[in-house]
């Protein structure tokens, strides 16, 4: 327990200084405090708490030594940041050419998700059903094989659209606020609340970016909303199904990750096992249908709730959960050192405001809070690409 209190003092330090640095609450430090620390951990333990669910003591103390090692290892990366790190993510994005954003692009942006919305209810087993039921369309058949393809395309077909469609000028904020709420408008028919919830953080990000900063009462505003929101999404009704549903929710992680240690997880798989079995990530189930059910982190579920993911499901497992599987406490350090390396260092080309929207998303994305869903970075960094070179020789053609 000591050092666990110690890793989340040392990470409210970093938020402290970055904030006091950066002058914004839209860096990784801040989105990890409120995402893996506060949500995953935190929230998680509190839901176990208040089900009256606990675990041994040994495993409790582990699951505080994990924790306080991934919260340190993370943030250190404040500390330390590498320019050649920096330089090679930056030479990476320039293989695309920038574009400008004019009422060509806009249109296109519109354009491209109102067809990929068409042939997902065309071509796809829910049809017509994500225009009436979009949450039920979502539920039974987001993750079908064929489905997933084309709801994937669907999401970033909207994040691109409102990546060009955003102000990037000073223009009237109710030009930004007309843009936020037809795009959480087309988030409705995708049935997803993390969709909507995507939508609104890059919209705040973006009205900061151009704008100005959202002061600290703002931002207290905003996480009291999302909190209410959270509770009123997952209850019946009234206050006391919502904190239930929200404990059960929260509490997996906690009780889920803890299972590693109660069943000593490790024994059954050789070290680096799953990181080696994450290439099949790469590989889209509707271009070769053998593709296992059960790699990289979930494995780790092949154990403790066999046959869980072949049906669909995914029980919940906090981030570390196969780093330490793989290689210890070690292999979780290191994880999270470089995973905080990685994310500073974008968010630093971000900071420097030198690339356009379709790029800024992109680093968003990959450094504060994922926009592309549902699909590994590498084929997010194709999609930038993709989107950009196509925009460049549509808007060379006009010419």
């Amino acid at each position: 327990m000591i050092i666990l209190v110690i890793s989340i003092l040392f990470f409210l330090l970093v938020l402290y200084l970055s904030y006091k640095k950066y002058n914004t609450f839209f860096n990784p430090w801040f989105a990890f405090f409120s995402v893996d620390v506060l949500i995953f951990h935190i929230a998680s333990m509190f839901g176990a708490y208040y089900l009256g669910i606990s675990r041994s003591e040994n495993t409790n103390e582990i699951f505080y030594k994990c924790t306080g090692i991934y919260f340190i290892s993370y943030g250190i990366s404040y500390f330390y940041q590498s320019n050649l790190v920096v330089k090679s993510i930056k030479k990476i994005i320039n293989f695309a050419p920038e574009i400008k954003i004019d009422a060509t692009v806009k249109v296109i942006g519109y354009s491209f998700f109102i067809t990929a919305f068409i042939l997902l209810a065309s071509v796809g087993k829910a049809g017509l059903l994500w225009f009436y039921e979009p949450r039920l369309a979502y539920l039974d058949y987001r993750g079908a094989t064929g489905d997933g393809a084309l709801f994937t395309l669907v999401e970033w077909a909207l994040i691109f659209s409102l990546l060009v469609n955003l102000p990037y000028s000073k223009k009237s904020p109710i030009n930004w606020l007309y843009i936020v709420v037809l795009h959480c408008f087309f988030s409705y028919f995708l049935g997803s609340k993390q969709i909507l919830l995507t939508v609104v953080i890059y919209s705040l990000f973006a009205y900061q970016y151009v704008y100005k900063r959202i002061s600290i009462a703002y931002l207290f505003y905003g996480i009291i909303f999302g909190i209410l929101f959270f509770l009123i999404s997952l209850g019946d009704g009234d206050l006391d199904s919502s904190v239930q549903n929200a404990s059960v929710y929260l509490s997996e992680y906690f009780l889920n990750t803890s299972l590693i240690f109660e069943n000593d997880i490790s024994q059954y798989f050789w070290p680096g096992e799953l990181l080696n079995s994450t290439i099949w990530t790469y590989l889209p189930r509707f271009l070769f249908s053998q593709k296992p059910y059960e790699y990289g982190v979930v494995l780790i579920n092949s154990i403790i709730f066999p046959g869980a993911a072949e049906r669909g499901q995914t029980p919940g497992l906090i981030a570390w959960s196969q780093w330490y599987v793989d290689f210890g406490f070690i292999g979780l350090g290191v994880y999270g050192f470089f995973r905080g390396l990685f994310e500073a260092s974008v968010f630093l080309i971000i900071d420097e405001k030198k690339f356009g929207p379709v790029k800024t998303g992109f680093l968003f994305g990959i450094s504060i809070t994922p926009i592309y869903l549902y699909a590994p970075i590498l084929y997010q960094y194709i999609f930038m690409m993709l989107s950009l070179w196509i925009l460049y020789f549509i808007k060379l053609s006009i010419k």
